[in-house]
Order: structure tokens, then C-alpha cells, then sequence
């Protein structure tokens, strides 16, 4: 990440950033040691048992945005495949209609896109 945030005020200075970063990956690691602990089968954090929650659909947003933004050494690999396992399935798909968290040009003007 370039250290020229002088746009942003600071907000974005380095150590903001590394804090952040810091932030971030403490809180990925908890979740995924959570994973480990408490996944026994199935899609979801705590398994199908429990099915989703607000966990499942804040942690697969937060490593969903963080990999479009080419962030993705943030996050633990087995998180990776579990948001991996959400985002190609149709409830994602639904949502997203296949876009990123990330808007793109190539997207065309906002207020034409499909509504969700």
C-alpha cells in the first residue's frame, strides 16, 4: 500500500492502517479459531446444526470485501474456503447478482443497476 494518503486527511496514515490491519487480523483469527473448534459439518461457522448467523453473514461479507480489495493475506486460508463455499452459493448470488462488494465502473451508472 503506497504511503501517499494525504487525500484521505489522517485518517489514513501508515500506522492507522497498520492498526487496522493489526485489528483485523486478531479478529479473522478469533473467528477462525471458533471455526476450528466448533465446525463439525456443513456450510456455516458453527455447522448446519445451528445453521447461519449474524456471525456467518458479517465474517463472509468482511473476507468477501478484504479479497476484493486484494486484501485476501488478511485472512486465515480455511476462512477463504468457507466464504469461498457462501459466495458460489445461490443466497450470495442473489444478493450480490454476481457483483463484487466493490462497485466497478463496468457496472454501469448506480441508480440502473437491478435493485436487490
Amino acid at each position: 500500500m503506497s504511503s501517499d494518503h494525504s487525500s484521505y486527511g489522517n485518517v489514513l496514515t501508515d500506522e492507522h492502517v497498520a492498526a487496522a490491519e493489526t485489528h483485523i487480523r486478531v479478529l479473522l483469527g478469533d473467528i477462525a479459531e471458533q471455526y476450528r473448534q466448533f465446525h463439525k459439518d456443513g456450510t456455516w461457522l458453527f455447522g448446519d446444526q445451528v445453521g447461519p448467523t449474524l456471525l456467518d453473514a458479517y465474517t463472509v461479507t468482511a473476507v468477501s470485501r478484504l479479497r476484493d480489495m486484494e486484501r485476501a493475506s488478511l485472512v486465515p486460508p480455511e476462512l477463504c474456503l468457507y466464504a469461498d463455499v457462501i459466495t458460489d452459493g445461490p443466497e450470495w448470488k442473489s444478493v450480490t447478482h454476481g457483483r463484487t462488494t466493490v462497485y466497478k465502473k463496468s457496472y454501469g451508472p448506480i441508480h440502473l443497476l437491478d435493485t436487490l
